[in-house]
């Protein structure tokens, strides 16, 4: 239940559907499925979203919703404790709007193939707009950011990640020039 209001809490202006109608008895049949291990993801609206950049948005059906905020409620207090605090993915109090936004890019263009999951493998990808992409990308680049913060930070001025977009300044553009090809 508490994976439900946050869902609803996250997005206020959401479409109501017949879920909502008898949520009771859905998360009922939603907790008994993820027990007997027969849950399977609903399908998903795919849309492209042109801003701040053009992009393709998966947005799951609100009973994956509901499990991925389940998912997350479990393991995100293991997992912030290892996160850096340059990393701000669906992280309490960071995000876009916070510092990332003055330094993130912002194009209009067509969407390149490889970034667009209609051309990717049926079983592989994220799907954007979902909390547990995010969150995966944090776990996933958590070796990259842990990398960056023993091995590069001291070497430029500011730094930082939102999902897969990293920001790195510095006056000395051999630095940067350095991190772009690997050191």
């Amino acid at each position: 239940m508490h994976s439900y209001k946050r869902c609803l809490n996250n997005k206020p202006g959401v479409k109501k559907s017949s879920f909502h109608l008898n949520y009771e008895k859905h998360i009922y049949n939603l907790t008994l499925s993820i027990q007997k291990r027969t849950y399977r993801p609903e399908k998903s609206s795919v849309f492209v979203v042109s801003h701040p950049k053009l992009r393709d948005i998966i947005a799951a059906h609100i009973r994956d919703r509901i499990v991925h905020h389940f998912i997350y409620d479990y393991m995100a207090p293991v997992w912030e404790k290892k996160f850096v605090p340059q990393s701000y993915a669906c992280r309490p109090g960071m995000g876009p709007l916070q510092r990332s936004r003055r330094f993130s890019s912002r194009y209009i263009g067509p969407l390149p193939r490889y970034k667009s999951m209609f051309y990717a493998d049926r079983h592989k990808g994220l799907a954007i707009g979902n909390l547990t992409s995010q969150f995966y990308a944090n776990i996933y680049l958590n070796e990259l950011d842990q990398f960056v913060r023993h091995k590069i930070r001291s070497k430029v001025l500011f730094w930082q990640r939102y999902v897969d977009d990293v920001c790195f300044l510095s006056t000395d553009p051999q630095v940067l020039r350095a991190i772009v090809l690997g050191f």
